[in-house]
């Protein structure tokens, strides 16, 4: 009997082990501590979320600026083994910040400056001004990389009619948009049919633009550049509008700062309005009494009012020549010649005697 009873006693002992040993198994795989492999995930600048691997009830998390005693607000998404933490506030620059489990610390992580290493930026959008005239004609875009092909680059620009809270459609859609060689450089037209006076789409559906009213583009930060990398941001540019420009520009208008005489110092031409950014560039050329070409390089300032030419090499003294091609416009398309919206019945339409470049001059003493 007694072995009997032995028996059963170490097969009990066995099946206890058995069962204690399984539940120590289980509990253990169950409570294991994934690595909690923190993301932190930006929107331009500011750390908007954090994403990490745990199998912890999200009842029992919390997130604590580092040092502090009360949990900072935020809502957790769970899906299988990540979670995801989105503060009511973003996220500081310069701030650690601790996970804890109940009240045990799990993991820390520090916000830092953020700057997008593969994201490309707009670098300018002109006109840079936000007062337009309402007969407004292009606006350019620049980008810091090249852009990719896509089918239709308006799907990333929005515009909104603030003045009367609408969403409205401004640009003219070409089949064949308007980049330059490098597809860093974008012309995006207002449609020039509702701009010019009595045209069908003038009529029927009026000025792209309307005097007095303001209004916001937007650039999605979803559009990619040619390595698929987003823009870094969301990019808006506010117009006011101003009544319509019918002026034509004039280079008598004009006004020169001249630069002293063995120095490289620049040449400042002041202008009586802003005008087309890309074509200010490209139309002017400098050249000595001698008719030859004076190397440098032009630059736009002053919301493209004014316009800086620095020489490779030093002033020397004498008489210089500016020369512009009559193509240069302003805002609204008038260029130096004719309006763009021009009256066929006024006698200036027909006059043909215009010159394709006009001067002005400057002396360096």
């Amino acid at each position: 009997m007694d072995v009997i009873f032995r028996d059963i006693f170490i097969k009990k002992i066995r099946i206890f082990l058995i069962f204690f040993c399984f539940s120590v198994i289980y509990s253990c795989k169950n409570n294991t501590d994934l690595p909690l492999d923190i993301t932190i995930n930006y929107e331009g600048t500011d750390a908007l979320n954090v994403t990490f691997v745990s199998n912890k009830a999200t009842k029992d998390l919390n997130f604590f600026l580092q040092g502090m005693q009360e949990p900072i607000l935020g809502d957790f998404e769970k899906a299988n083994d990540k979670i995801l933490f989105r503060p009511i506030v973003p996220f500081s620059n310069g701030k650690t910040y601790d996970i804890k489990y109940l009240e045990k610390t799990i993991g820390s992580f520090s916000i830092n400056a953020y700057t997008p290493t593969n994201a490309t930026l707009i670098s300018a959008i002109y006109p840079s001004r936000d007062t337009v005239p309402e007969n407004l004609l292009k606006m350019y875009f620049v980008f810091s990389k090249p852009m990719q092909e896509v089918q239709s680059a308006l799907d990333y620009i929005e515009v909104f009619n603030v003045t009367d809270s609408i969403s409205t459609s401004i640009f003219l859609e070409l089949q064949n948009e308007l980049w330059n060689e490098n597809h860093t450089e974008l012309t995006l037209w207002l449609d020039p049919g509702r701009i010019k006076t009595d045209l069908i789409p003038n009529r029927t559906q009026g000025l792209p633009l309307e005097e007095g009213k303001q209004y916001q583009i937007r650039i999605l930060s979803s559009w990619t550049d040619a390595q698929n990398n987003k823009l870094d941001k969301d990019y808006i540019k506010n117009i006011y509008v101003a009544k319509k420009d019918r002026t034509k520009p004039s280079v008598d208008q004009w006004s020169i700062i001249v630069p002293t005489s063995g120095t490289n110092t620049p040449m400042i031409l002041t202008l009586n309005e802003p005008l087309d950014a890309m074509l200010a560039l490209e139309t002017m050329l400098i050249y000595n009494q001698n008719k030859e070409l004076v190397k440098g390089t032009f630059e736009l300032t002053q919301y493209e009012e004014q316009l800086l030419f620095t020489p490779v090499e030093p002033w020397k003294p004498g008489l210089y020549h500016i020369s512009v091609t009559s193509i240069l416009e302003d805002l609204a398309g008038n260029n130096l010649n004719h309006l763009f919206d021009v009256d066929l019945t006024a006698k200036d339409a027909v006059n043909n005697h215009h010159s394709e470049v006009h001067e002005l001059s400057f002396k360096i003493r």
